[in-house]
């Protein structure tokens, strides 16, 4: 597995508010502590900076796949510009 610098920006106020309430959704209902560690998968570290529209995650992943699949937590709607750094 490879450490992954996920750092995510969203375009606009309307994709921020849809992610940050699936975020609070899946916090409370525990899926997120469930696909926070997975056979190829590990978030290390997550910092919201909600003033700014942005995510920052760092994760040991295999492959970019992995981390996209997370961060959208299953809604392909979402918007967000995000740069990968190995």
């Amino acid at each position: 597995m490879q450490l992954f610098l996920a750092d995510c920006q969203f375009p606009d106020i309307e994709n921020q508010v849809k992610a940050y309430q699936l975020f609070v959704e899946v916090w409370e209902n525990g899926e997120i502590a469930k696909s926070d560690k997975k056979d190829n998968f590990e978030m290390l570290f997550r910092v919201h900076a909600p003033g700014e529209g942005r995510v920052v995650c760092l994760c040991k992943a295999e492959s970019d796949k992995e981390i996209l699949s997370i961060l959208l937590h299953g809604e392909p709607s979402l918007a967000f510009i995000w740069n990968l750094h190995l």
